[in-house]
């Protein structure tokens, strides 16, 4: 999905959801079930939104992080998968041809390298490490996000 000049609104609603989604994250203290439900999806869901793209003509600057945006979309397709865990029981918990977790196995990695180690937990049905992984996720994205951003803060 490309943003641009035309359709820039539909960039600045998804920076929106997924800065109010973060912080939700972030007032939690840490990944819990339900927590998809921080973020409403307008008009697009998380699967256009993965691949999103910012394309600014020269010398205009619409203010959307589309890296930030991509994050947080994995994010939320990581609770989608932690809610599977949190709300099924083992023999319904997440499997290797899963569409969350063919796309983070497709494109996920470029974004959070940390979610093969997801995959490959889902793969291998080891739950403690799925959770591990989470865990470190959440401090180096989550919580790493806001705090580089207060860092800029003089």
């Amino acid at each position: 999905m490309i943003v641009n000049q035309s359709n820039f609104k539909l960039g600045r609603e998804a920076m929106m959801h997924a800065s109010f989604f973060y912080y939700q994250l972030i007032e939690d203290g840490e990944f819990s079930c339900g927590q998809t439900s921080y973020w409403l999806f307008d008009g697009c869901s998380c699967w256009d939104l993965i691949e999103l793209k910012v394309v600014e003509p020269k010398g205009v600057v619409l203010g959307i992080d589309d890296v930030f945006i991509r994050e947080a979309v994995l994010v939320y397709i990581l609770c989608m998968l932690l809610n599977q865990y949190e709300e099924l029981e083992p023999e319904e918990y997440p499997k290797s041809n899963d569409p969350a977790v063919i796309l983070i196995r497709d494109k996920g990695a470029a974004l959070i390298p940390e979610v093969s180690q997801i995959a490959d937990s889902i793969d291998s049905g080891n739950v403690e490490q799925y959770y591990a992984v989470m865990g470190s996720i959440f401090k180096k994205y989550v919580q790493g996000r806001f705090l580089k951003l207060i860092k800029k803060v003089p």
